[in-house]
Parts: structure tokens; sequence; C-alpha cells
């Protein structure tokens, strides 16, 4: 079986994901392909991104500046596909999931390699969040470039 992490990547009260993750991961639950993972945002509260090759140490095993990157970069590295829920903020994901794919910039290749992933608005008004969930978006352009097939 395949580990789907469906990351919610926003933190605000009243998120429109409260409402859209459930009945994605319901739906992923389902399917006999996956075991599912939801990665809230919420629950990780990452220090604004200040990682540098000198904190990371060895790039095989890297030991971070912070025990909850080590944690979430080992929690990321799990996952066989991954599933962003996002709003648009200003034309781009909200900081808080940015600085999430910041913090696994040493692994992220290694972690994501081969490995699918996509991404879905949950915005309102209705008609935002085209611009999150686009390949052409800095932060899916980063992860895409190392998760898609080669």
């Amino acid at each position: 079986m395949l580990n789907l992490n469906i990351i919610i990547g926003s933190t605000r009260p009243g998120r429109a994901a409260d409402h859209v993750a459930p009945w994605i991961a319901g739906l992923a639950k389902e399917h006999p392909a996956f075991t599912v993972e939801v990665l809230d945002l919420r629950d990780w509260p990452l220090p604004f991104f200040a990682e540098t090759y000198q904190t990371i140490g060895d790039p095989q095993h890297p030991a971070y500046s912070d025990p909850i990157v080590r944690r979430w970069n080992q929690r990321i590295a799990e996952g066989d596909a991954y599933l962003f829920i996002t709003p648009e903020y200003n034309h781009s994901v909200p900081g808080v999931l940015k600085n999430a794919i910041d913090s696994v910039f040493a692994s992220l290749p290694s972690a994501t390699s081969r490995r699918p992933s996509s991404a879905t608005a949950a915005a309102s008004p209705p008609g935002s969040g085209p611009s999150s969930t686009s390949p052409t978006s800095p932060s899916r352009r980063r992860w895409s470039r190392c998760a898609a097939p080669c």
C-alpha cells in the first residue's frame, strides 16, 4: 500500500480546509491502494526556516537545528505520495505552507524523488485558489521538480 500524505496548508481559524480535508481523506481511505495520513500544519509548529548546510550536518542523516524540524522531515520522507490542500494567499501558497516546504530542503530530493504530488485549492470565495495550486507556483515548481517522474 502507498502512504498518502495529505498536507493541510493553512492554519487560519475558519479555514475552508476544515470542510474539505475530512471529505478528501475519507475518499482516499476508501481506496484500497492507500494508507492515509493527514498532516495538519496546525499540529506542526515549525520555526521560521533557518536551516543551513551547517545546521543539518551530515546530508545522509541530517540533524537539523530543531527536533520538530527533524520529525517533520522524517514524516515527509515516509510518504509515497502527497496531496496539498491549500488556500491562495496573494497569488501563492500561505506562508506556513511555504515554510513547511522550505523546512524539508535537505531531504526534499531524496524524500520526494519520483513520488507524485498534487494540490487542491480550499478557498473562499469560489474561484480563488488557482494560483496556489498551479504547477507554475514557485513552491509547487520546487516540489514538482523533485516529485515528477523522470
